[in-house]
């Protein structure tokens, strides 16, 4: 971004589009919101539980293409609709949270980073994260840019936890199954999308 910044400086009359993504999450994506969650265990700060935004890997793509197509200048804001808890993202994804009093976790990835222990193994971002609340304004994105993700991040969570399921063997025999979850969310952005655009008068 800084890098775009001194670009805009330089050669003010090009139309620039800056997009800041919340935590990517998609089963074919690798990153590190993806594979804090991959995992039947992972590790938290005992008594720290930060609000959290994500984003679909699938409205990722539709942001960027949405961006090149739209000529709207500016830095905005990406992230699905619902901010929640670290406890209830572990809670959706079926990962069972490991708490660490965060002086210790601080120390030992300090410590062990650059060693055959890296943490960055199982903590893949700074634990920063993972203490402080982790939230942008998207008001940008809607008002002015155009954008709406089609996933909630509750959809995108399930949806997450469904193929984690089917990859572990491990699937709810309680509940919906994962193509029966699938089913519902993809009906539900559906009605959402044609509610939006009766009311934005495009239909």
């Amino acid at each position: 971004e800084e890098f775009c910044n001194g670009f805009r400086q330089q050669a003010p009359d090009i139309l620039l589009t800056t997009l800041r993504f919340a935590n990517i999450l998609g089963y074919t994506a690798k990153t590190p919101m993806a594979l804090l969650l991959q995992g039947r265990f992972t590790p938290t700060l005992l008594g720290f539980d930060p609000m959290i935004q994500l984003i679909h890997e699938e409205d990722v793509m539709g942001a960027l293409v949405y961006a090149v197509l739209n000529d709207v200048p500016g830095v905005f804001n990406v992230a699905a609709d619902g901010i929640m808890p670290l406890t209830r993202i572990l809670a959706l994804t079926g990962t069972i949270p490991m708490p660490i009093l965060h002086p210790l976790a601080y120390w030992g990835t300090n410590t062990l980073r650059g060693t055959r222990l890296n943490p960055i193994r199982y903590i893949p971002f700074d634990l920063d994260y993972l203490r402080y609340r982790w939230v942008a304004d998207t008001t940008a994105m809607q008002n002015e840019l155009g954008f709406y993700p089609q996933y909630t991040a509750e959809e995108a969570l399930r949806e997450f936890a469904g193929h984690k399921r089917r990859h572990t063997h491990d699937e709810d025999e309680d509940g919906l199954t994962f193509d029966e979850e699938r089913l519902r969310d993809t009906l539900e952005r559906r009605r959402r999308q044609k509610e939006r655009l009766v009311t934005t008068g495009e239909e």
